[in-house]
């Protein structure tokens, strides 16, 4: 009877520690499958819309060549953005940016 009953604790242990494993593999899976999720590439339409859209006479000018624009233009800070020559110096609290524009 004292073996009878340490068999079934053995295998009761062994059944948890399967379970146990198998749900630690199957976090991982879907830890890894949501990393290899990418963003797609921007548009390139888009970036020509947001060069369109932006103009520095729309700007309130600070010192000669220093702008504070509206938070609508906040994509030209952009890495992509390929419009007129500017540094995004800083983003205020209310999303106005202001900007530097760099001689050509």
């Amino acid at each position: 009877m004292l073996r009878e009953r340490e068999g079934y604790e053995m295998r009761k242990s062994i059944m948890n520690t399967r379970f146990a494993v198998g749900f630690v593999s199957a976090l991982c899976l879907l830890g890894l499958a949501g990393c290899s999720a990418s963003t797609p590439a921007p548009d390139s339409t888009a970036m020509k819309q947001t060069e369109l859209s932006f103009d520095l006479s729309k700007c309130q000018q600070l010192n000669p060549g220093l702008y504070s624009c509206p938070a609508v233009d906040k994509q030209v800070c952009s890495p992509d953005y390929v419009g007129t020559p500017v540094e995004c110096l800083h983003t205020s609290k209310n999303g106005n940016i202001t900007i530097q524009q760099l001689n050509q």
